[in-house]
């Protein structure tokens, strides 16, 4: 079943509200850079898609880590995919990695400090 306009729209704001709700917290937790990924960078927002993001942040954390600290400060209400990096491996990963290259060539920048 196709949901109705009103539904869709719904789902739209529900969606834009968490990505705000998202930033805030990763900005709050010293997040030097949130890139928007995937569905939600395309006009107009898909509201069946989910929020895709990649995070740049300064940590001593193991990845498992550090994501288990995201989600649990941002707890998300809507799917939500995160990745976080410190800004090293960020850099060593840079055009090594096909699935992340292509990502952020297609990217929003949300946040920067």
């Amino acid at each position: 079943m196709i949901p109705d306009r009103e539904t869709l729209e719904k789902r739209r704001k529900k969606l834009e509200e968490e990505l705000a709700r998202a930033v805030d917290a990763l900005r709050e937790m010293g997040a030097e850079r949130v890139v928007l990924i995937g569905s939600m960078t395309r006009d107009p927002v898909n509201p069946l898609g989910d929020i895709d993001l990649v995070v740049i942040m300064r940590t001593d954390k193991r990845f498992l880590d550090r994501l288990k600290e995201v989600y649990s400060r941002i707890q998300p209400r809507v799917a939500m995919d995160i990745l976080v990096y410190t800004p090293e491996e960020f850099e060593e990963l840079g055009d090594s990695s096909p699935f992340l290259s292509h990502a952020l060539k297609g990217g929003k920048v949300l946040h920067v400090a």
